[in-house]
């Protein structure tokens, strides 16, 4: 920030400049204020697998998008020379198929959709994703029939909820099977 002490003069903060007009017998003082820049890291744990996530971003020296492709479960990106003054968001979008959104949060409580650092505050932002397992539940598993006659197999798709249990899986799941014939 730059403020001069009179109104003839003029200030350019993005260049760091001011013009200053001073009349005779004046005295002009211009105040140049730094504020050390935020620092945010945005960070992508997953379970069960690795894959390419998008997100959208929103505040003033942040790209509008970017992608994050774990490794090992992880990846990360770091957006420095942010202005404290402003309001960070971040949004996981178009999820890939067969992944679920565990856990967002700010190591500094903040939501991560309205993070404000402290100037010189270094923000770790973190988005987890889960890929659940499946099971195919087939019952009967034996039955005897006659030659000719049908035999009716159900199959319940269950898939895993990340905390160690499975869940009959959501309407529309597509699941593909073999049965052999013996």
């Amino acid at each position: 920030n730059i403020v001069c002490s009179n109104d003839d003069s003029t200030t350019d903060v993005e260049n760091r400049s001011a013009s200053v007009v001073v009349a005779p017998g004046e005295t002009v003082t211009c105040t140049f204020t730094n504020e050390e820049l935020a620092e945010i890291t945005l960070v992508k744990e997953t379970i069960g697998g690795d894959e390419t996530f998008t997100f959208a971003m929103t505040g003033a020296g942040l790209p509008e998008e970017t992608t994050l492709t774990t490794v090992d479960g992880e990846d990360s990106e770091t957006f420095t020379g942010l202005d404290a003054d402003n309001t960070y968001s971040f949004a996981e979008i178009d999820l890939p198929a067969g992944w679920v959104e565990t856990d967002s949060y700010c190591d500094n409580g903040d939501e991560v959709t309205a993070v404000s650092p402290e100037p010189g505050e270094k923000v770790t932002c973190t988005f987890v994703n889960n890929k659940p397992g499946a099971q195919i539940d087939v019952a009967p598993l034996t039955a005897y029939n006659e030659i000719g006659d049908e035999h009716v197999i159900t199959a319940t798709v269950q898939v895993h909820d990340g905390d160690g249990v499975y869940e009959d899986a959501p309407d529309g799941t597509i699941v593909t099977f073999t049965l052999v014939d013996n």
